[in-house]
């Protein structure tokens, strides 16, 4: 009797310990559907991903880092960045330090490496675009701030200097693009325009009067002296000339660099927990920057927002277009 006694005891707890089990779990089960309580994140593997982006996006991404990294110590990201004509070399799936992201400067910077381990579209993160810079004299007005007057002073007057982006940048073959759109008189640009023997020859005119195409415009114009009486330069680098003595004018046809981001499509080298981690992260650290006070950030560095709409006729350089200026940004 005893026996029996105790076995229908043992039965009777058992059976309360799996209902209060259930109960508890249903209950934590609610109460996060309910947002009252967050269940610990299946997430538990350290993941440090690097970012490489274009100079110009740097300085706000290394902020923007600080302020996510402090928010979860498993998740962190760190910055760095190289030239677009850097990217061919070091974007190969056997270099041991491949980024887990690239930002270029633009699609066609993308479209202009090839084939390369990431996606081949990114959200973009903010926006940049050409200016005209001008040291303001009696011989530069604002309308003067155009490639078809550039080109007329640049024949006529020996003593006008100007600067251009440095040769092989992103910039370089953005500001290719836009002379060869001004040219032709259109923002619908062909590989064939693009390697017109008379561009080449009407551009090479404009050269004549570019003393150096190693330093960027936005070094020579601060000179003092400055070296060149005009140039040609992105309006984030133009945002930190706050001299009165320059005069800004837009292009006619410009190009907008819209910084995609471009993650890496499988990580090899790395077990399944450990890519899923990775790329955990770089999906999170998009978002931060696209949410509404990073993107409120952009403006202190010269930077659009990724949803404004660019105003002006813009053009959208292919491949083909990029690679048939090679003559002019290389």
């Amino acid at each position: 009797m005893g026996l029996r006694t105790m076995t229908t005891q043992n039965k009777l707890i058992f059976f309360a310990i799996i209902g209060l089990a259930i109960l508890v779990i249903g209950g934590l089960f609610i109460l996060e559907q309910t947002d009252s309580y967050t269940l610990p994140s299946r997430q538990t593997l350290q993941a440090t991903i690097t970012v490489t982006a274009a100079p110009g996006l740097e300085k706000w991404l290394q902020d923007a880092a600080k302020t996510f990294n402090e928010q979860d110590s498993k998740l962190q990201v760190k910055i760095s960045s190289f030239k677009s004509n850097e990217a061919e070399r070091k974007l190969v799936p056997s270099n041991p330090a491949l980024p887990d992201v690239w930002l270029p400067e633009g699609d066609f910077v993308r479209q202009k490496v090839g084939q390369i381990p990431y996606q081949t579209s990114g959200s973009s993160l903010a926006q940049d675009s050409l200016i005209w810079v001008a040291v303001q004299k009696d011989s530069m007005k604002e309308n003067d701030l155009a490639w078809q007057p550039i080109h007329d002073i640049a024949v006529n007057n020996m003593q006008f200097k100007l600067a251009l982006p440095p040769k092989q940048s992103a910039t370089s073959m953005a500001a290719c693009v836009s002379a060869a759109a001004a040219y032709h008189k259109t923002a619908a640009l062909t590989a064939n325009m693009g390697s017109d023997r008379q561009l080449q020859t009407w551009f090479r005119e404009i050269l004549d009067a570019v003393p150096s195409r190693d330093r960027s415009p936005q070094e020579q114009l601060t000179r003092r002296p400055p070296q060149v009486t005009a140039g040609l330069l992105l309006r984030s680098e133009a945002y930190t000339l706050t001299q009165t003595n320059f005069i800004t004018q837009l292009p006619e046809y410009n190009i907008n660099l819209n910084y995609p981001y471009l993650m890496r499509a499988e990580w090899p080298e790395l077990s399944s927990q450990e890519a899923a981690a990775h790329q955990e992260v770089a999906e999170k650290f998009r978002a931060f920057l696209l949410s509404a006070n990073q993107q409120s950030q952009l403006a202190q560095y010269g930077l659009g927002q990724a949803s404004d709409a660019p105003a002006g006729q813009f053009v959208q350089p292919d491949e083909g277009i990029i690679r048939s200026l090679q003559w002019c940004w290389q």
